[in-house]
Order: C-alpha cells, then structure tokens, then sequence
C-alpha cells in the first residue's frame, strides 16, 4: 500500500504511490492572493519510477522551479 509514508536511505519521505486525498496541482495551488503557503505538503513524482517525494513549500521555492514539474503532471497537493 502507497498510503502510508516511508523513508528512503537518505532520510527524505516519499510514498509509492499517490495518497487518495491528494490532487495533481496547479501553480495556483501555491499561494493564496500571491502570498506563498509556506508549509504546505505537496508531493513530487519522480521521473523514471513510482515514488513521491514529499516536499513543503518555503520561502525558497519559486514558480520556476515548480513549473516543469507541474507541466508534466508531477506535482500532487492534498485536496482542500
């Protein structure tokens, strides 16, 4: 079951698969009236396999960074 968190070797958390109440997202996903949601969970599918990385969103990440991913349908966040 891809359900539940796991922990890879390097100490990042992913799933094998996407939860049932996350959502592929948009950048708009990402911000409330252009004010960034700093600590929202959001998961990233890996290129060549069935892993998601979960990732939060801080004042470093930027639109640019996110877009590629998003484009490609890599992008999951949990549904409101």
């Amino acid at each position: 079951m891809g359900e539940f968190k796991k922990i890879d070797q390097y100490g990042w958390e992913y799933f094998d698969s996407v939860p049932g109440d996350f959502i592929l997202a948009t950048l708009e996903d990402f911000h409330i009236k252009g004010v960034k949601r700093i600590g929202l969970e959001f998961l990233i599918r890996y290129a060549d396999k069935e892993k998601y990385q979960v990732c939060i969103v801080s004042e470093r990440l930027t639109s640019a960074f996110l877009q590629p991913f998003i484009e490609a349908n890599r992008v999951f966040i949990k549904k409101s």
